[in-house]
C-alpha cells in the first residue's frame, strides 16, 4: 500500500512538472514554423537588452536597444560587415558592402592611412579575389567626403587604391581628380569652390554676353575687365582693323586697274567728303588740271564693287552722294582723270 501511494505521488509530481514545463517551452522550430501571429509571435527580447547573434560563439550581429535601436555588425575588437548580394539579368554579381573602419587600421596604401567611414560598391563578372570595379565613398581623416576606386581587385586586403576622384571638403569646396600621392586619408583637398586637375570640356554651350574669362598662372579663373563682344557690340579695335583691310583691298583693286598717283597738297585734286561719316548725303569736291580731256568719279564698297559712277565735265565742282541708296558701311571714292586713277579717299555711311 505504501509503495502504491509513493508511486502515485511521484507520477502526479512528474505530470505536474511536465505540464508546468510546457508553459515555458519554446515552440519555434529549426525546420520552420506555421500559424504564427505577428502581434504575439516574434524572435527577440522583452526587456531592455539587445538581441545578439553569434557564430563560433562570438558576437557577430546585434539588434540594439535605446531611443531608436540599430543594427550593429561586429565589435571594436572583431570588425564585421554587412553584404547584400544580388544578380542582374546577365548573372553578374552586384554586391553592396558597407564597412565601418577603426582608427589606425590600415585600409589605404600605407599604415595608418584609414579611409574613414566607408561605403563600397562593386560590380563585376566574378567574385574571385574580391570582385572587380570597386568604387568607394567615405570620409577621410581630413574630414573630407570622397569617392575613389581601386585600380585592381585585391588578392589580399584592399588592393591598390587610386587617388580620390571626387572630394567635398568641410568648406563646401568640390575637387575633381586632384593631384596627390595616395591621398586617401589626408591630402588632395580642394582649395577653391570648384577645383579640378587636368582637362575640362564644356560642350554645346549657348551663346551669350558678358565679361571674358581669364586664367592666371595658378589656374584660377576670373571674370576679366573686358566685355565679351557680339555682332551688335563689336570690338572697336577689331572694327578698325577691318576698315584698314578694306581700304587696302580697295587700293589694290585700283592698282590693278591703272596707275595711281598721289596728289600733292598744292594740287588738291580730290577733297575729303563732308560730312564724314554721314547718314543721308555727303558732298565731294574736286579740282581738275586745265589740260584734262575726260574725268569721272567712281564709288566702291569695301569689297571693291562699284556702286556709283559720276561723269565730270567741269574743271572744278562737287558731287553729291545720296546715302539712301546704299547700305551702311565703309566706301571708297576715286577720281579718274584721262583714264588713270589719280586719288582715292575713304568715307563712312552710318544709318
Amino acid at each position: 500500500m505504501k509503495k502504491t501511494t509513493i508511486f502515485t505521488a511521484c507520477l502526479s509530481l512528474g505530470l505536474a512538472m511536465t505540464s508546468t514545463g510546457s508553459l515555458f517551452a519554446q515552440s519555434w522550430s529549426l525546420t520552420g514554423n506555421a500559424g504564427t501571429n505577428s502581434s504575439s509571435n516574434f524572435l527577440g527580447t522583452t526587456d531592455n537588452n539587445a538581441l545578439i547573434f553569434r557564430t563560433n560563439n562570438q558576437r557577430r550581429i546585434a539588434i540594439t536597444t535605446g531611443k531608436y535601436g540599430g543594427l550593429e555588425a561586429g565589435t571594436s575588437s572583431l570588425p564585421g560587415y554587412i553584404a547584400i548580394a544580388s544578380r542582374d539579368i546577365v548573372d553578374t554579381l552586384l554586391p553592396l558592402i558597407i564597412t565601418g573602419n577603426i582608427q589606425s587600421q590600415t585600409w589605404g596604401n600605407s599604415a595608418g592611412r584609414t579611409m574613414g567611414r566607408l561605403i563600397r560598391l562593386n560590380q563585376g563578372p566574378s567574385v574571385a579575389n574580391g570582385g572587380v570595379n570597386w568604387y568607394d565613398m567615405g570620409i577621410g581623416q581630413d574630414t573630407c567626403f570622397f569617392i575613389t576606386n581601386h585600380s585592381v581587385p585585391p588578392t589580399f586586403g584592399n588592393g591598390t587604391i587610386r587617388k580620390r576622384m571626387i572630394v567635398v571638403s568641410p568648406q563646401d569646396r568640390v575637387g575633381i581628380n586632384l593631384p596627390g600621392n595616395d591621398a586617401i586619408g589626408t591630402g588632395a583637398v580642394p582649395t577653391a569652390n570648384f577645383h579640378t586637375n587636368g582637362t575640362v570640356r564644356l560642350q554645346n554651350l549657348p551663346s551669350g554676353t558678358g565679361n571674358v574669362l581669364v586664367i592666371d598662372n595658378a589656374g584660377n579663373v576670373y571674370r576679366g575687365a573686358s566685355t565679351g563682344r557680339t555682332a551688335s557690340n563689336p570690338d572697336p579695335e577689331v572694327e578698325k582693323l577691318r576698315t584698314e583691310v578694306a581700304e587696302l583691298k580697295s587700293m589694290i583693286t585700283a592698282l590693278k586697274q591703272g596707275y595711281v598717283r598721289i596728289a600733292t597738297a598744292e594740287e588738291k585734286l580730290l577733297i575729303q567728303n563732308s560730312p564724314n561719316p554721314f547718314t543721308s548725303s555727303t558732298t565731294i569736291k574736286y579740282a581738275l588740271p586745265s589740260s584734262f580731256q575726260s574725268a569721272f568719279m567712281t564709288v566702291k564698297d569695301a569689297n571693291g564693287k562699284v556702286v556709283k559712277n559720276y561723269n565730270i565735265t567741269a574743271q572744278n565742282g562737287n558731287v553729291v552722294l545720296d546715302g539712301g541708296e546704299l547700305a551702311s558701311g565703309v566706301y571708297f571714292y576715286s577720281l579718274v582723270v584721262d583714264g588713270k586713277t589719280v586719288e582715292t579717299k575713304k568715307m563712312v555711311l552710318n544709318k
